[in-house]
């Protein structure tokens, strides 16, 4: 769970200047998942999370660049 939301909300990760302790404790996440969070940041460059509204063509496109 810890690596999605690093991999969901990656780009407002990278563009805010914002520590990591700074951006755990807005999100009520423990101080010490900030690696886990920086792990999930960098897959997001890999992954594309699904989800209920995943249309069929999205979907499609994900396996096939994985």
């Amino acid at each position: 769970m810890i690596h999605l939301f690093g991999i969901k909300y990656a780009t407002e990760i990278k563009n805010s200047n914002e520590s990591m302790k700074s951006i755990e404790k807005a999100a009520n996440i423990n101080e010490s998942y900030a690696t886990e969070i920086s792990k999930g940041v960098k897959l997001s460059k890999f992954v594309i999370p699904r989800t209920s509204q995943c249309t069929q063509a999205d979907c499609a496109n994900a396996r096939r660049l994985s």
